[in-house]
């Protein structure tokens, strides 16, 4: 079982969390976290980051599963230098929105500009 940890109270109590029977890993949604924490929208925040990498060696410590959601490559790289032992490098609105916008860009592009109706 995998429980998600968004809060500053969540990683106060890392350590009560993975003691519980039947949790296999504590997986951090940075997002959720960022806005608790008065970060909204700041993932990068050096403060969130902090909280993010000290509670990846927490659960680590704990012989638990880590978990971050990590929005690309950048991100993915950075949680797993953080020592987190998996990473969602997505979700799917953030995929829809991005391939979305790609696809519009590319027909904007790629397709000869109209004249002007007489």
């Amino acid at each position: 079982m995998i429980v998600q940890a968004e809060t500053p109270l969540a990683l106060e109590n890392i350590d009560e969390i993975a003691a519980v029977e039947g949790i296999d890993a504590i997986f951090i949604g940075p997002g959720d976290l960022a806005a608790s924490m008065g970060y909204i929208g700041q993932t990068y925040a050096e403060p969130v980051q902090r909280a993010i990498g000290g509670a990846i060696t927490r659960i680590n410590n704990a012989g638990k599963g880590s978990g971050v959601l990590a929005y690309g490559h950048a991100a993915a790289t950075r949680a797993i230098g953080q020592g987190a032992g998996f990473v969602a490098v997505g979700a799917d609105t953030w995929i829809l929105a991005r391939e979305t916008s790609a696809l519009v860009e590319s027909c904007r592009s790629g397709f000869p500009a109209r004249e002007p109706e007489p």
